[in-house]
């Protein structure tokens, strides 16, 4: 019977203080469920070896670039050589997008598939060298409207419905790996606004309301054109530029979405450093322009002076709005169990208990760290070891950070990261 699934362990291996084991799966495509497993020494394919595992944030954009390993092998009977460019019935029937696994330390590091276009094969040496990926392009392909501007929904959201923004990361994020889940701990939430909202039938209020509570209009998500989105990974970088966050997806099956510019001193890690870099890297702001365009609410909300430099100001216009003033306009609701709210304020502690309209607060958050220098500052720090944690913030020198880029040079033992200097600690 014909294998559907052929799966290659190879070693674990230990890196200074770390261990690491390389996967290898290959799915066949035929319609049975046979499975073989190899240990992969006793194919006579070995490990050449490990490159980097990278992670990167770009700000102006609000979209981390994918976790992204690359490997170089030995096959010295040529068994990969013919699963990924031989003409066999198996080979031909083989999926070249093969799943990666590497572990550190015994927990799965990287989850991802192999980029068709990155295959390298050198049949002299018998070496082969690959990227794999998350496959974000399920993502970054998955059009919200058709070429003629009809709406195509997705994910078949009712019309004039709202739904929590862990859902809607859910569905994006789904599309990777339909295990992905908040409630199932795949999809991480690190963010501290505060929002203020009334109860829609007794009308009590309540202002604790936290950021995985709020329903959003998915109309204007995905029966609006007007703001340019033409894909989910247009839809990603929305939901996260318009609440000071990043999103991403750390492996094929974690995914996340954090607060930039937020130090979090319930999560951090330890770190020991052999070098450090200060440096910029990102240009300065005088200007910024939060802006709404409902036909009821058309308003700006601005901090900074306006400039003429087209690389020195921030000019967007948000999805979702709640504004109290002037008799007010909200499309924020927060469900909390059987209860929903519309949320009318937002806050957040770093400036003071104030309570802000949302684009009030976006526009103060974005001006307040991009228009001091001292505040785009990048440290990239050598640090020993591979057990860094992208999602944790660190201590250095008396200094807090926030890491945005990470390279962990397998072979080498140590991870490269850059990291947002957010201040002396208190």
């Amino acid at each position: 019977m014909s294998v559907n699934v052929t799966q290659y362990s190879f070693p674990i291996v230990s890196i200074g203080d770390d261990t690491v084991q390389l996967r290898i799966i290959f799915f066949h495509g035929f319609y049975n469920t046979g499975i073989v497993n190899y240990e992969a020494h006793d194919r006579n394919i070995m490990v050449k070896k490990y490159n980097t595992l990278s992670l990167d944030y770009d700000l102006d954009d609000a979209y981390l670039v994918p976790s992204t390993l690359n490997i170089e092998l030995w096959d010295k009977d040529l068994e990969l050589y013919e699963m990924f460019f031989g003409t066999s019935e198996l080979a031909i029937n083989t999926g070249k997008s093969a799943q990666i696994y590497l572990s550190i330390n015994g927990n799965n590091e990287f989850v991802g598939n192999v980029i068709e276009q990155s295959l390298d094969y050198n049949y002299g040496e018998r070496t082969l060298k690959f990227t794999a990926k998350p496959r974000v392009d399920y993502i970054n392909k998955k059009m919200l409207y058709d070429t003629d501007g009809n709406i195509l929904n997705p994910f078949g959201y009712s019309e004039n419905y709202h739904y929590t923004l862990p859902k809607l990361l859910e569905d994006i994020y789904k599309l990777v790996d339909s295990n992905i889940s908040f409630s199932g701990g795949s999809l991480l939430f690190n963010h501290d606004w505060i929002f203020r909202g009334q109860h829609q039938t007794n009308y009590a209020w309540i202002d604790n309301i936290n950021i995985t509570e709020l329903a959003l209009d998915a109309d204007e998500i995905y029966r609006n054109n007007s703001y340019g989105l033409k894909t989910c990974g247009d839809v990603l970088r929305k939901l996260s530029n318009d609440f000071g966050a990043a999103t991403g997806l750390l492996t094929s099956q974690k995914a996340f979405f954090k607060k930039l510019f937020s130090y979090n001193s319930s999560n951090l890690q330890t770190v020991k450093v052999l070098n450090y870099r200060p440096k910029y890297k990102f240009n300065l702001i005088d200007f910024v322009r939060i802006k709404t365009d409902f036909t009821s609410w058309k308003r700006n909300y601005d901090n900074g002076i306006f400039t003429q430099l087209e690389d020195r100001y921030i000019d967007r216009k948000v999805l979702h709005i709640c504004d109290s003033t002037d008799n007010g306009f909200t499309n924020i609701m927060a469900l909390r169990g059987s209860d929903a709210y519309w949320v009318w304020a937002a806050k957040d502690l770093k400036f003071g208990n104030v309570w802000y309209t949302s684009a009030g607060l976006l526009s103060k958050f974005w001006y307040d760290f991009r228009s001091d220098i001292r505040k785009l500052k990048i440290v990239e720090f050598e640090i020993v070891g591979l057990s860094f944690d992208y999602m944790k913030d660190f201590n250095f020198n008396g200094g807090m950070y926030q890491p945005i880029k990470m390279d962990k040079r397998i072979s080498e033992g140590k991870t490269i990261v850059e990291a947002l200097y957010l201040g002396e600690l208190l």
